[in-house]
């Protein structure tokens, strides 16, 4: 297990280097645009709106209560940052999904001396199969963030189970953000989410390894702008030992 959470850790330092390599780089640099472009709109709508909400909380406070204000406006803020930062993050990865499939083909011939998908397919084909498997996971992403939203909610009005409310959410994006890159690289194999979910059954800590370094890698300034095309890329290394295959 450690070893596997290693090599996941290790597959998104891997990542940056690759998305540098020549016939590699003029890939990534769109999806790093459209980061830096959503990333600006997160900050001045999250700065906006934010103390709006501490407001409102507040509010809803009973006298009796007003000792707790500051636990759960730390609470508070820590739980909206990770949700608000996730659903963006989801937000970019769907925006840059197109690109992202032209740079996890351009790393898999990089690093196989050709694209697993054959020059000669249409791109227009493989696009719409990627597509369908997105669909899939986006599926299951909606359906599990509304079950740890609502057991979230039901955590933060308990006492001591409260402060584990961020940390829940931490370990779920880093699955999610995981799930979303490892589908662009094993769909460049011929799988799609429903062959892939057995693979993350095997590979739990592989998956949250991964997951976890590049969720942590997000919360950087600067760095956070260069993380999904080196999730891209440090995916398509990450699942290079899964044999490819046609669905």
């Amino acid at each position: 297990m450690v070893g596997e959470f290693s090599h996941g850790v290790g597959a998104l330092i891997k990542g940056f280097g690759l998305m540098l390599r020549p016939g590699v780089k003029r890939y990534a640099a769109l999806p790093f645009a459209i980061n830096f472009i959503v990333f600006a709109a997160i900050i001045w709508f999250g700065a906006h709106e934010f103390a709006y909400a501490v407001q409102w909380i507040e509010a809803q406070l009973p006298e009796w209560l007003d000792w707790l204000k500051w636990l759960l406006w730390v609470l508070f803020g820590g739980v909206a940052l990770l949700v608000v930062f996730y659903c963006f993050t989801f937000l970019i990865y769907i925006v840059g999904f197109p690109f992202n499939v032209f740079l996890a083909s351009r790393v898999d011939r990089s690093l196989n001396g050709r694209s697993m998908k054959g020059a000669e397919e249409s791109f227009w084909r493989g696009f719409g199969a990627d597509m369908g498997s997105l669909v899939q996971v986006l599926r299951y992403q909606i359906v599990w963030t509304v079950i740890v939203a609502v057991i979230g909610l039901v955590l933060l009005f308990i006492p001591g189970l409260n402060l584990l409310v961020p940390a829940l959410w931490f370990v779920f994006g880093a699955w999610m953000l995981a799930l979303g890159y490892s589908d662009l690289a094993l769909g460049q194999r011929g799988y799609r989410f429903k062959s892939q979910r057995q693979i993350f059954d095997r590979h739990r800590g592989r998956v949250l390894g991964f997951g976890c370094a590049t969720a942590f890698a997000t919360l950087f300034p600067i760095l956070n702008l260069l993380v999904m095309p080196a999730a891209v890329a440090g995916a398509v290394w990450l699942w290079q030992d899964i044999p490819p295959r046609s669905e």
